[in-house]
């Protein structure tokens, strides 16, 4: 939502839906402001408090500190490592756990789900650029 005018920009990027047109850049925060909350809520409700104060540190780090910095560090990619690595750590320990002790194995299998769709369609994306 930040760079929707860079992206506008950029031959990889200008078909993103925000730079394209297909939804406006208000909507998009809409829906990512409600998606995020959504995500927060979830870890604090289902959860211990401490994976909600992650799930807040990743959203503040990846949409505040990652972008900002990009365009102007080359370390940029440290914030951008770190939310993969702890997303890679979240998605399979909070799944696992989830699935082993069949707390709320519907939650654990949705949580599957999302993150391998959203596995499949970056994996789409980036060989679609090659």
């Amino acid at each position: 939502v930040q760079e929707w005018r860079i992206d506008a920009l950029m031959e990889r990027t200008k078909s993103r839906p925000i730079p394209s047109g297909r939804i406006g850049p208000r909507a998009a925060f809409g829906i990512s402001a409600v998606l995020m909350a959504g995500g927060v809520s979830v870890l604090l409700l289902w959860t211990k408090p401490a994976a909600a104060a992650l799930g807040l540190a990743a959203v503040i780090l990846y949409n505040g500190v990652y972008p900002s910095l990009k365009r102007t560090t080359a370390f940029a990619a440290v914030p951008g490592a770190f939310i993969g690595a702890a997303w890679a750590f979240f998605a399979g320990f909070v799944m696992g756990w989830f699935l082993a002790f069949a707390r709320n194995f519907l939650v654990g299998m949705l949580l599957i789900y999302i993150r391998t769709k959203a596995e499949i369609a970056q994996t789409r994306d980036l060989l679609d650029h090659i």
